[in-house]
């Protein structure tokens, strides 16, 4: 037996053991989860996760199927399971048209990265409600992987919610149904349910119920308007980043006339709801971007969303909470696929959605001098009434009863580069997933430091309720009387004044229509 001559040499031989054991410990428990347990507990059952630094939890059922006789009603709790269920693979996605994986009328579910070691970090929660017109789009695209946010040190959910005339449906028939008198809105109904969810469940994933950032791009923004006034969403989060909030429609649909359009669809619901999913999406087609259809956006019911949003923003009747809001630079670009190619179509797509008396002024504003340079212009209004002025003035509005930060994202990056020639609709989504270093997309080292930034600033707001820290540009306030934003771009830094002509004619536009627009529906 060997013998120790001193307690320092007793004292050595103990450290070595202990670093033996530690290195075996690390070994075995890599081997499961870095992070907390592969298995977690919700309100519906155990459900079994995977990862290694961050732990996975897919295709969780935040509600019932909404098939059959649910199909069009607001959505149900999920049924109890017995069984750990494994939650290693995405759900599917909900009917659309234009679906990047498998989908399912049953696909009411969401997704939860997480870092944390134990149920007891109350980590600060992202809840991502992705875009897509409310016609497209699922939480599981790859785009939305929430494992590189996770590693911020936040516990990040994306979801799905009803799509199309599933999910944004009125009708006459339905609202008789409705113990409220309502229908359509089912969408947000979900997207509702799941911050619910959230809240009931996601401190046994090393969440913080009470600090919930929602965040979302497009019609993920809008909705977030929504629930930024609506009484239904009141208390289930804490602060918002709202990107590329779209217009959609100026003023916002009164239920009355969304039934009537409804009804000239789908005039039998009971024979509707033995129809199948993909029958009912070619019956209903949604109003494209560019062209006319069916109104299958939010509407004004009086219940989950009283009055037209716009009506409310920047009244009492809002949430006052932080806010970061912004767009990028050449929105128009990305539905530019189906514009006109002509002065002439120009011409006729501006007539026909403004009339004849804002022909000459938006064709001032925009010019096109041959049909070459058509497209460029219609997207340059495009994006400009849409979604840019849609966002300076919801920013404005907001800015009056709360913390409001604006940006501007120019940085234009490879896959815009060669696909819209320009920082379009979508193109910060990347950036804010840090998602820039796959080396076969071309990302160049500006585009890491750009995406550094901007995943710092989210991640810190969702901490601390504001995008300034250590290591981070300096984001000013936004509100007057110089509306300073942050322009992430080829650099970053403070700027003012983009479009300012621009934005400021299509308000005034906006405000005409919107005029209109009222007097015919009323």
């Amino acid at each position: 037996m060997t013998s120790f001559s001193s307690k320092a040499d007793r004292l050595r031989v103990m450290a070595i053991k202990w670093m033996i054991f530690s290195v075996a410990f690390v070994a075995v428990t890599s081997q499961t989860s870095y992070g907390l347990t592969l298995t977690a507990v919700t309100t519906s059952g155990l459900v079994r996760g995977q990862g290694v630094e961050v732990t996975s939890f897919k295709g969780i059922p935040y509600a019932a199927p909404p098939v059959g006789p649910l199909r069009w009603r607001p959505p149900q709790e999920p049924s109890p399971w017995t069984d750990t269920r494994d939650a290693t693979q995405f759900g599917p996605q909900c009917p659309q048209t234009q679906p990047t994986g498998p989908m399912n009328e049953d696909c009411l579910n969401l997704n939860v990265w997480t870092p944390a070691r134990s149920a007891t970090e109350r980590l600060p929660v992202m809840v991502w409600i992705h875009g897509g017109g409310f016609a497209l789009g699922s939480g599981s695209r790859p785009s939305f992987d929430g494992e590189a946010l996770a590693c911020r040190g936040v516990v990040l959910v994306t979801l799905n919610y009803r799509l199309g005339a599933l999910g944004f449906l009125a009708h006459p028939a339905l609202s008789r149904e409705s113990a409220r008198g309502v229908s359509g809105n089912y969408g947000l109904l979900d997207q509702i349910a799941a911050l619910h969810w959230v809240r009931n469940n996601v401190a046994r994933f090393g969440g913080d119920p009470s600090n919930v950032t929602v965040f979302g791009q497009s019609g993920g923004a809008y909705s977030i308007s929504i629930f930024m006034v609506s009484p239904m969403a009141k208390g289930l989060f804490r602060r918002a980043i709202l990107q590329s909030l779209p217009l959609m429609f100026p003023p916002a649909i009164q239920l009355r006339s969304a039934e009537a359009e409804g009804a000239s669809k789908a005039p039998d619901i009971t024979a509707s709801r033995m129809v199948s999913a993909e029958q009912i999406l070619k019956q209903v087609a949604p109003r494209p971007p560019l062209s006319a259809g069916v109104h299958l956006f939010p509407v004004v019911d009086g219940w989950l969303l009283p009055k037209d949003p716009t009506d409310l923003i920047g009244t009492t009747q809002q949430a006052s909470m932080p806010v970061l809001i912004g767009y990028t630079a050449d929105e128009g670009n990305f539905f530019l696929g189906t514009a006109p190619k002509s002065i002439s179509g120009f011409q006729t797509f501006v007539q026909s959605k403004f009339g004849a008396a804002q022909l000459e002024p938006i064709l001032a504003m925009y010019p096109a001098k041959a049909d070459a340079d058509a497209s460029d212009a219609l997207g340059r209004f495009f994006g400009d009434y849409e979604l840019i002025t849609s966002t300076v003035l919801t920013a404005r509005a907001m800015a009056r009863v709360g913390n409001v930060r604006l940006y501007q994202f120019s940085r234009v990056g490879p896959l815009s580069r060669r696909l819209w020639n320009g920082a379009t609709h979508t193109s910060e989504i990347p950036y804010v997933f840090d998602h820039v270093t796959a080396p076969s997309a071309d990302f160049q080292s500006q585009d890491k430091v750009v995406s550094e930034a901007m995943v710092g600033a989210w991640v810190r707001f969702a901490k601390t309720g504001d995008p300034n820290g250590p290591n981070l540009p300096t984001w000013p306030a936004y509100r007057e009387p110089g509306y300073q934003y942050l322009k992430y771009s080829d650099s970053i830094a403070t700027d003012a004044g983009f479009r300012e002509a621009q934005v400021e004619f299509c308000a005034r536009l906006l405000e005409q229509l919107r005029r209109d627009s009222s007097a015919a529906q009323h």
